[in-house]
């Protein structure tokens, strides 16, 4: 296939490189640009697809400020509480640890639940953010939202 734009082609190639925050940048730039094209006017943005928590890499989330993994775990239980229930009920498990939406771990008792050894360990061998979703007793209440009390931290 012959390009018509080896510049253009190039710079559309850089995209599948960029972290989410450098595409939403960018989106930024776009909108701002296609409005000064367009005499100023303002140009409705078109809506935002949700992210894709469990695709989100672990080298970002350890990137990540202690608040925004925080905001990484309480996106995760937002948005996908009922598959984070399902799970543990289907699992018989008082704990799952998810990575990409793949259980990888899962215990009927809290004994043995994952250290950050061990959650270091699965993002390094994973290449994403390891999820350690609990059953009722370990979460904790923050603004009528659940959370797991226990979030991997340097």
């Amino acid at each position: 296939m012959e390009t018509l734009h080896p510049p253009l082609d190039r710079l559309l190639d850089t995209f599948d490189t960029l972290s989410s925050e450098e595409l939403d940048r960018v989106e930024k730039r776009l909108a701002s640009v296609r409005e000064k094209k367009n005499g100023n006017a303002q140009i409705l943005a078109s809506p935002s697809t949700p992210r894709d928590i469990f695709a989100l890499s672990f080298d970002e989330y350890l990137a990540m400020s202690d608040d925004e993994r925080d905001a990484i775990q309480d996106e995760a239980y937002e948005n996908h509480l009922d598959w984070i229930d399902q799970t543990l009920k289907r699992h018989h498990a008082k704990w799952i640890l998810v990575c990409g939406r793949k259980v990888i771990e899962s215990a009927p008792a809290w004994e043995n639940y994952p250290t950050d050894e061990k959650l270091q360990a699965i993002g390094e061998q994973y290449g994403l953010i390891p999820f350690v979703f609990a059953a009722a007793p370990m979460i904790e209440e923050l603004d009528g939202r659940r959370r797991v009390a226990h979030v991997l931290h340097d």
